[in-house]
């Protein structure tokens, strides 16, 4: 009677370590794709135009990036920069802040193991 329980614990006993080793490996990877596209696709959904600069800025900070303004005034309108580089890649995501909330993103990624010849 006991059987069925204790199977189905046993079972979720060997699947949790392969599920937690599983999800840290996808977290070192990168903060988002390294394909520059698919990369441009995720920041537009990650903060769409119209989110607020404090939301993009919570946003890309628990996934690693760095922000930094490129102006040192606090006029509302200016651009915020994040950068994140895990190994050889680099991401940087421009955020255009027009009145406090984002109108436009680029993303750039870099890929430090191919060399310029």
């Amino acid at each position: 009677m006991h059987t069925k329980p204790l199977h189905a614990l046993f079972f979720a006993g060997l699947m949790l370590p392969g599920i937690v080793v599983g999800a840290a490996g996808c977290r070192r990877a990168g903060p988002l794709s390294p394909d520059q596209k698919v990369a441009a696709g995720q920041v537009a959904k990650l903060v769409p135009p119209g989110t607020t600069e404090a939301r993009a800025r919570r946003v890309l900070g628990d996934r690693g990036f760095t922000l930094s303004r490129l102006s040192s005034d606090h006029a509302t309108n200016h651009l915020l920069i994040a950068t994140c580089t895990r190994e050889e890649l680099m991401w940087q995501v421009g955020l255009i802040i027009i009145d406090a909330r984002v109108a436009a993103t680029s993303v750039t990624v870099s890929d430090f193991r191919t060399v310029a010849k």
